[in-house]
């Protein structure tokens, strides 16, 4: 049975996850998340290489299909973006355990053993306890790897993990919410369109049929049926 009312429920995760993504975005482009969102939900949702930062539909994506880890490894080309979406899917699931997160993912990518070489460099370096200017000697911040040493060598850190990790920041600090539970301070109006966006995830995902007239308190329990693991 999962608990939806402690601090790492999962309606918090998808609250503090699309809180970062709002907070993330200028005021005119809320809009395109919401459709982002909208879209996901409907079955209209596009490829990720259609949108000019893949990072976003990617951490959506994972968010929505955290139950079924084989939909994401059939729906991302990109390792990068299917690192992101299993990364979020493992927080969701609360399977995500930061000193075991790189050897479990090489089991997704075995067609990319540059990436995974990366991703194996920043978890030594996040072993040893390397500084971030070390790990910048030897990783380019523009890489999704940089982004995972700086969560990986201080994943209970939020201020550490959300700052100066460079080209994939939004990718890194979306984990790192949906992993700890953090909802970020944010102003408060976007505190409640992130709410708002996370609550209706929540409730299209627990099958909620008319999703116009969701309650404001909604703490659904639902149960996994024994199909929604297949594949994980």
């Amino acid at each position: 049975m999962l608990n939806f009312s402690n601090h790492h429920s999962l309606k918090r995760k998808l609250q503090a996850v699309l809180t970062v993504l709002v907070a993330a975005q200028e005021p005119e482009q809320t809009e395109s998340l919401t459709k982002l969102v909208d879209d996901l939900i409907s079955g209209n949702f596009c490829e990720p290489q259609a949108f000019q930062n893949s990072q976003i539909p990617a951490v959506i994506f994972g968010l929505y299909n955290h139950q079924d880890l084989s939909n994401l490894i059939e729906y991302f080309s990109e390792p990068e973006d299917l690192v992101i979406a299993i990364a979020i899917a493992l927080c969701c699931r609360g399977e995500m355990q930061p000193r075991t997160l790189v050897n479990k993912l090489g089991n997704y990518l075995k067609d990319h053993p540059s990436f995974w070489s990366q991703l194996n460099l920043a978890n030594s370096l996040a072993d040893q306890g390397s500084s971030r200017a070390i790990a910048k000697t030897l990783i380019s911040q523009d890489d999704l790897a940089f982004g995972f040493y700086g969560f990986l060598s201080t994943p209970y850190t939020w201020n550490l993990v959300n700052q100066g990790l460079g080209h994939y920041q939004i990718s890194i600090s979306a984990i790192a919410a949906a992993y700890l539970g953090h909802i970020p301070e944010v102003s408060t109006q976007y505190l409640k369109l992130a709410t708002n966006l996370g609550d209706h995830l929540l409730a299209a995902w627990a099958g909620v049929y008319d999703l116009s007239n969701v309650p404001a308190n909604f703490y659904p329990s639902i149960k996994y049926p024994a199909i929604m693991s297949i594949g994980a």
